[in-house]
């Protein structure tokens, strides 16, 4: 993680004091001299900075295995920091999200070079959200069971006092109030008196049975729809797949017997609605042909992301700074034994950093130490393996007393970074270049199950010796190959097992060697043709993203559907990236710029599993703005059903 350098400058003493508490085995409480208030969850609460007044501390409590996300937004940039009461930094950046490892209170300390309001909230994951209770008018619609009236006699007799039996709280008390019982074929009506309501709807599913939700916001609603599984978990979102700012969930696989339930909520305007159940219904036909049967794949360096935390994931870029002449910032990565690592730091556009890396392993002794190489673009440590298993610290630094932005990468394997070079054609000459060592070209192969196909790569120029990997879409490989003394040309030969887009990569052994290639494959089809195809709507939302927010977009999936998600931003200035989110709380897949060369996210993914999964969305840089989001479900244009 960088060290916090804006709250360093603005904060002499108090960054003292953390170093002083993080030293040693019974470090004091930290005492900070900056002006402290409690931070309550669930509440967002608005604050200013004044011209002498630039940081300010807040206090929460917590409890062991707590998932905390503490945001904060403001039209300026801000730096957030969060420490343990001791001082040790757990977390920096918009959103700070970390697991609490004891009970205890903890710190996040905000600051600004400039006079700033902003806004920050505490929200913890793993409970749930206290609910609001509205005072509604209920709708004539819904009546409520007269109640007997008991009239008491003059003299009561005492009885037996009774024990109390608790009544459970029902799973649906945290997402709103219950307004009704929906049945199959019912339309029930109701009203919006203020934005932001959130109504509760139930209805009994089975297993096998196929649901179409739909809500029709009367005048100026703009409803939105959510539906939940019996034990509360989410299943699927929608907004305007209904069209007219109406919301619709179709062809939802109800997968178990219970209770499950509809949220309807209000997000702009009142007024009266009507929403209606269908269990019997058939998977939605679709809308729309695309006009060609190659989806738009993303194209582009990967866009590197601030750094949320000081880990480093597998070939994901990221940004940081060094504030002075000599700072220290410091990454960790994760390895296990045999593991080989490629990682480089790279000097960002216009800055004057010579960056220089150490490599320390778990027992704090410097494995290996490098400054800037040319033929890398930056400091490089090339394909190393480690000895043992454990967390290894990268350490960057400036050479010559230099300082200024960088983005750091690391990988498993040969490369760092990953340049998405789009759809390879199948019996095409396809001319490509690995511009400096370290680089990950990718390709993509649409291939159905059962065809084979036969793929070479070779080098254009002498002393380059290219390696290929060939992976099928949820990133199992399927062959490999290298080139050896005597045989520069690597080749592979290897047979789909299932439709899909297939990824193949394409890298310098040992990290070292790069150039220019040539890429040839040929397919041995089994079957006809891939058919065109057809896009089903699932989601559609219309939004507007706040500034270092990130808002996800929850669908549900089976195993083995093609889908194609986008986000168009209304403002070409709008830069919004996304990442697909598994079922199982992974990243599937990563979303930047689009094939077309706009800044909108693209990607067409067959899926690798069944259940809900989430298109994260948010701005690059922490940008925000009005946005369109789709997932669709593709389908054979001559069979459109499921």
């Amino acid at each position: 993680m960088q060290p916090v350098g804006r709250i360093v400058s603005i904060l002499l003493a108090l960054v003292v004091a953390l170093l002083l508490a993080s030293c040693g085995s019974a470090a004091p409480v930290v005492q900070s001299a900056i002006p402290s208030r409690i931070l309550e969850p669930w509440v967002t609460v608005k604050d200013l900075f004044g011209p002498g007044d630039l940081a300010r501390e807040w206090r929460f409590s917590g409890q062991t295995g707590d998932e905390a996300q503490i945001t904060v937004t403001s039209a300026v940039a801000l730096d957030v920091a969060l420490t343990d009461a001791n001082g040790v930094a757990m977390g920096q950046g918009a959103p700070v999200t970390v697991t609490l490892p004891a009970d205890g209170t903890y710190r996040v300390v905000v600051a600004s070079r400039e006079p700033a309001s902003y806004r920050i909230t505490l929200t913890f994951a793993n409970q749930p959200a206290p609910s609001s209770t509205p005072s509604a008018t209920p709708t004539a619609t819904l009546t409520l069971p007269p109640t007997d009236t008991v009239t008491p006699t003059a003299s009561p007799t005492p009885s037996a006092t009774a024990t109390p039996t608790l009544t459970p709280t029902p799973v649906y008390a945290a997402l709103g109030d219950l307004r009704g019982t929906l049945r199959d074929g019912d339309l029930l009506t109701g009203q919006f008196i203020s934005s932001f309501e959130r109504h509760i709807y139930l209805f009994e599913g089975q297993a096998g049975q196929i649901a179409r939700i739909a809500l029709d916001g009367q005048d100026a609603v703009d409803a939105a729809l959510t539906l939940y599984a019996p034990d509360g978990s989410l299943i699927a979102a929608d907004d305007d797949s209904g069209g007219e700012r109406d919301a619709l969930l179709a062809g939802i696989r109800i997968v178990a017997d219970g209770t499950y339930i509809v949220q309807a909520i209000s997000s702009e305007g009142s007024g009266p609605y009507a929403l209606g159940l269908s269990l019997t219904g058939d998977m939605p036909q679709p809308v729309q042909v695309t006009p060609t049967a190659s989806p738009t794949l993303p194209v582009g360096i990967v866009t590197p992301v601030p750094a949320g935390s000081s880990a480093l994931a597998d070939h994901v870029p990221v940004l940081g700074r060094l504030d002075e002449a000599g700072d220290v910032a410091r990454f960790t990565v994760a390895l296990e034994a045999g593991d080989v690592l490629t990682a480089v730091v790279q000097s960002a556009n216009g800055s004057r950093l010579l960056p220089r890396v150490q490599f320390i392993t778990p027992a704090g002794e410097v494995m290996l130490q490098t400054g800037l190489i040319t033929e890398a673009g930056g400091a490089l440590i090339a394909a190393l393996a480690v000895p043992e298993a454990g967390v290894y610290s990268l350490y960057v630094s400036g050479d010559n007393q230099t300082s200024g932005d960088f983005q750091i990468a690391t990988g498993l394997g040969e490369s760092h970074t990953d340049m998405l070079r789009g759809e390879a054609r199948a019996g095409e000459a396809i001319e490509g270049a690995l511009g400096q060592r370290g680089l990950r070209d990718v390709w993509m192969l649409p291939l159905r199950a059962g065809d084979t196909a036969h793929i070479t790569v070779s080098p254009l120029i002498g002393g380059f010796a290219p390696s290929v990997v060939l992976s099928a879409s949820d990133g199992a490989p399927l062959a490999s190959a290298s080139a050896v003394r005597g045989s520069p040309n690597p080749a592979i030969d290897a047979t789909a097992s299932a439709d899909g887009w297939y990824r193949l990569e394409i890298t310098g052994g040992p990290a070292l060697t790069y150039g220019p290639y040539r890429l040839e494959w040929t397919r041995t089809p089994v079957g006809s043709e891939t058919p065109a195809l057809a896009a089903v709507p699932v989601l559609t939302a219309h939004d507007i993203l706040v500034p270092g927010e990130y808002r996800d977009y929850p669908f549900q999936g089976v195993a083995g559907e093609r889908m194609r998600l986008r986000v168009v931003a209304d403002d070409g200035a709008f830069d919004p990236v996304a990442v697909l989110i598994a079922p199982d709380g992974s990243v599937l897949a990563q979303a930047d710029d689009s094939l077309d060369g706009s800044l909108n996210p693209a990607l067409d993914i067959i899926l690798p599993a069944s259940g809900t999964f989430l298109w994260r969305v948010n701005g690059y840089n922490g940008a925000g703005g009005a946005m369109e989001v789709r997932v669709e479900r593709l389908v054979e244009a001559a069979g459109a059903g499921s």
